[in-house]
């Protein structure tokens, strides 16, 4: 399970990173033509960049996953059972766990532990379980 959430983070890492360079090699040339400033045109595609990988991911969220723990047959929970777990929560996981020091609050994880991302939403990932009451006869 662990090496499964790992590769999972790495999987939405890339994707991430896949949404940073598509901004800027080829959102940024085109914005330098459009723009006489260098820096409003680095943070305009910076800005596209975050939105493009969030938007990638929002189809994903509403299934309480991401594109790599989708990838994987994993899923996230609440560890509540008398809170929901919303869009919002898992949005603020992950936005925790991958824009807030990722190293030092996953190492918890490499031990079977849970992260620091995980103890600040109270949520834990899972093996998603398959619906199998569609097919009983």
């Amino acid at each position: 399970m662990r090496l499964l959430r790992l590769f999972a983070q790495m999987i939405d890492w890339l994707v991430s990173i896949a949404a940073l360079v598509f901004s800027f090699l080829f959102l940024l040339p085109l914005l330098k033509q459009l723009m006489p400033s260098t820096t409003v045109c680095a943070v305009v595609t910076l800005i596209t960049a975050i939105l493009l990988a969030v938007a990638v991911q929002i189809p994903f969220l509403s299934v309480n996953q991401t594109v790599g723990k989708a990838f994987f047959g994993l899923e996230i929970q609440s560890c509540k059972e008398d809170r929901p777990l919303t869009q919002s929560i898992i949005m603020q996981r992950e936005i925790f766990c991958k824009l807030f020091s990722c190293y030092l609050i996953c190492i918890p994880m490499i031990f079977g532990k849970p992260g620091g991302h995980e103890a600040a939403t109270e949520t834990r990932v899972v093996r998603r379980r398959k619906n199998t009451a569609c097919y009983k006869k």
